[in-house]
């Protein structure tokens, strides 16, 4: 039995869909760190602005100057953060 490698196109879809999962494990020190210096209250008023900002990213992705696919990963990394932040 022979094996194929996996196309670029079926890598790039593997990789999208980690990309919230990779940036929550990346954000648990801050979060951690947020809640023992701030407090939960403040900690997670502040940490609401990341999770409207990954949304306004993504809803404007095709008006900001740079590739719309990097906008929507980059909006995708940071609103799969938001909610693992939140205790």
């Amino acid at each position: 039995m022979s094996r194929v490698a996996p196309s670029n196109e079926r890598l790039s879809t593997i990789f999208a869909s980690r990309i919230p999962q990779l940036s929550a494990a990346a954000a648990c020190p801050l979060a951690a760190y947020a809640m023992t210096a701030y407090g939960r209250r403040r900690s997670m008023l502040w940490l609401t602005l990341p999770a409207v900002a990954g949304w306004l990213c993504i809803a404007f992705a095709e008006l900001l100057p740079f590739n719309t696919v990097h906008a929507i990963y980059a909006g995708r990394a940071v609103t799969g953060e938001t909610p693992l932040l939140f205790p």
